[in-house]
C-alpha cells in the first residue's frame, strides 16, 4: 500500500521532505541548513510532540481519498487505521487516531 500511495502522491510531496526516498535524507537537510545559516542570526529546531500519535484517522482518510479512488485500496487503508492490535496477549482497539499504540495505554509493548 505504501508503494502505491508513494507513486500516486509523488508529484505533491515537496523536495524539502528530506525523509522521503530520493529527497536526500539527513545529509541533504544538513547541507541545505548550513548553506542558509549565514542569512540568519538565530536558528530554531522544533519537533511536534506526539506527532504520529495524534494523527486523526478521519482527517488522514479524507486526504487519502483526494488521491485514491480505488475502493479496495481505500478499504485496506481504512482497515489499517481502524484496527485491533495485540500486545502480550491483550487486545487493543485503535479506532480514532494514533500510529503508535502505546499512546492510548501509556506504555510500550
Amino acid at each position: 500500500m505504501a508503494k502505491i500511495l508513494e507513486e500516486i502522491m509523488k508529484n505533491d510531496i515537496p523536495q524539502s521532505c528530506y525523509h522521503v526516498k530520493e529527497h536526500g535524507g539527513l545529509k541533504r537537510a544538513v547541507k541545505e541548513t548550513q548553506a542558509v545559516l549565514k542569512e540568519y542570526q538565530f536558528v530554531f529546531r522544533s519537533d511536534i510532540k506526539s506527532y504520529y500519535e495524534s494523527i486523526n484517522f478521519e482527517i488522514l482518510m479524507n486526504i487519502i481519498r483526494s488521491y485514491v479512488q480505488h475502493p479496495i485500496l481505500l478499504q485496506l487503508l481504512e482497515k489499517a487505521c481502524k484496527r485491533t492490535e495485540t500486545h502480550g496477549g491483550i487486545f487493543y482497539k485503535v479506532f480514532q487516531k494514533g500510529v503508535f499504540w502505546h499512546q492510548y495505554w501509556g506504555r510500550s509493548p
